[in-house]
């Protein structure tokens, strides 16, 4: 009698859903709008106190009140844009397809000068269900913005697993705090989706990222004096969640302190792709 041969069954539990679309050249001139209407609000309003000006010396930094689709065209724009990529996004996550989530309370935040940061933090409150980050302005210039790689094949440094060291990129954390204790090899501790507790995004212009609201994130400190945009919103289940109280200063790490893995070798790992409803 032929031996049965014995399977090992691997699937990976309580995967952190996220989206991303690389907008392009087609939006060179919404992003110039969207930048020239931050300044204008940034030299009209002092803002709110957010995580990019809250913190130990954290003074170099300035975030807008909230609801700038209702103040500015560029940002209405904006508003349409996201919601044409989240929808599908959300739906590829497994939210019902006759969820017809809201775009709203779009603002702006500005690193001003070397050393801002944002410390971690997540944006969910009330009914919020995801979240996100758009790039007007990327760190570097890019003289195609259609040409981007993803996450293997034509990588071009974008996103990676681990902290890609990397000033003013943008840090999404798993919260899950145990995994600290798991000391793989390296550099398979520090450059595995299933080790690390860190991704790293490094802003890119037209660049548009998502991901729930319970998902932690943070800005490490940047490393030059060159402004740097970023435009955060919230995506909720109902329409009309305009309130001025609504501040992403959820703190889930350890009294605003760094929480940041070292990595040797950040080599992202895997292609994304949505399906077109």
């Amino acid at each position: 009698m032929e031996e049965k041969k014995l399977l090992a069954n691997y699937t990976p539990l309580w995967p952190t859903p996220f989206g991303w679309s690389n907008l392009g050249e087609k939006y060179r001139d919404l992003n110039k709008r969207l930048i020239a209407d931050i300044e204008t609000e940034r030299n009209s309003d002092e803002g709110k106190k957010g995580t990019f000006t809250t913190g130990a010396n954290n003074n170099l930094g300035w975030q807008s009140k909230n609801t700038m689709e209702h103040k500015y065209k560029s940002f209405a724009e904006l508003v349409k844009v996201i919601h044409s990529v989240a929808r599908p996004v959300m739906h590829k996550s497994g939210l019902p397809t006759e969820l017809n989530a809201h775009v709203e309370n779009l603002w702006a935040n500005v690193i001003l000068g070397r050393g801002g940061y944002a410390f971690p933090h997540t944006h969910g409150q009330g009914d919020t269900l995801w979240t996100g980050v758009y790039y007007p302005k990327g760190l570097e210039n890019v003289e195609n913005l259609d040409e981007m790689g993803g996450f293997q094949n034509g990588h071009d440094g974008t996103f990676s697993y681990g902290n890609n060291g990397i000033g003013g990129s943008l840090i999404i954390r798993d919260q899950n705090h145990s995994k600290e204790l798991v000391k793989a090899p390296p550099p398979h501790n520090r450059t595995s989706q299933v080790y690390d507790r860190n991704f790293s995004i490094k802003p890119r212009e037209s660049l548009l990222v998502l991901f729930p609201a319970w998902v932690e994130h943070m800005v490490i400190p940047t490393d030059n004096d060159e402004k740097r945009y970023s435009i955060s919103f919230g995506i909720f289940k109902h329409a009309g969640f305009h309130r001025e109280k609504f501040v992403a200063t959820s703190q889930s790490a350890i009294k605003n302190d760094w929480v940041i893995s070292d990595s040797d070798d950040n080599v992202a790992q895997d292609d994304v792709t949505i399906e077109k409803e």
